[in-house]
C-alpha cells in the first residue's frame, strides 16, 4: 500500500467518530510522530517513565515492608 491509500484509510476509518475519540486518535498520532521525529527525545521520555514507575514500585515495596517491620513495634519495645 502507499502512503496515500494508507491517509485514505485513516481519512475514511475515522469519518463520523465521536469528538472524544478524535481526541485520543489525535494523541495517539502525535505520540506516534514524536516517536519517529525525535527518536532520541523519545527513548530518554521512555526511560524517564521506566525509572519513575520503578521508584514508585520500588518505594511502595519499602512501605509495606517497614509497616511489616514495625507492626508491633510499641508492644516489642514499650517506653517507660
Amino acid at each position: 500500500m502507499t502512503s496515500m491509500t494508507y491517509q485514505e484509510k485513516i481519512l475514511a476509518g475515522i469519518d463520523g467518530l465521536p469528538d472524544d475519540v478524535l481526541a485520543e486518535i489525535t494523541d495517539y498520532v502525535y505520540y506516534l510522530r514524536r516517536k519517529v521525529t525525535l527518536p532520541d527525545f523519545y527513548a530518554a521520555e521512555v526511560q524517564h517513565e521506566v525509572l519513575e514507575y520503578t521508584l514508585r514500585s520500588g518505594r511502595k515495596d519499602s512501605l509495606v515492608h517497614l509497616e511489616e517491620e514495625f507492626a508491633n513495634y510499641d508492644q516489642q519495645f514499650p517506653r517507660d
